[in-house]
């Protein structure tokens, strides 16, 4: 239900049709690392959900994308905030780091 939402919002943005192709969650505890990764081919879309209701930005748990000029993006990780973006490009969510005692939290939705 929030998928095909959400899909609303992001048309706005984009300015073209999609269609929900997958739903992923992740959970990440201090020490378990990402490695960067796409979620889809050329013409797809991420929306990046930050699910944790509540986060203190010295615990870490940034996200980072990869543009085509190979220039790193960062995002703070701020709750309940999300992120758009081409989801061909390569990506990855840093782990909590050693001052939190809770796991980073997300929920991507892709759409073509």
């Amino acid at each position: 239900k929030y998928g095909s939402l959400l899909k609303y919002q992001c048309q706005k943005i984009i300015k073209r049709n999609l269609t929900l192709n997958r739903v992923n969650t992740n959970i990440q505890f201090f020490g378990q690392e990402s490695t960067f990764h796409t979620d889809g081919s050329f013409g797809s879309w991420t929306l990046l959900i930050f699910a944790n209701p509540s986060w203190n930005s010295s615990w870490g748990g940034e996200f980072v994308v990869m543009t085509e000029d190979k220039e790193y993006l960062y995002q703070s990780f701020i709750p309940n905030d999300a992120v758009l973006f081409p989801a061909h490009l390569e990506h990855m969510g840093f782990a909590p780091n050693v001052l939190s005692k809770h796991p980073r939290m997300t929920i991507a939705y892709t759409y073509t």
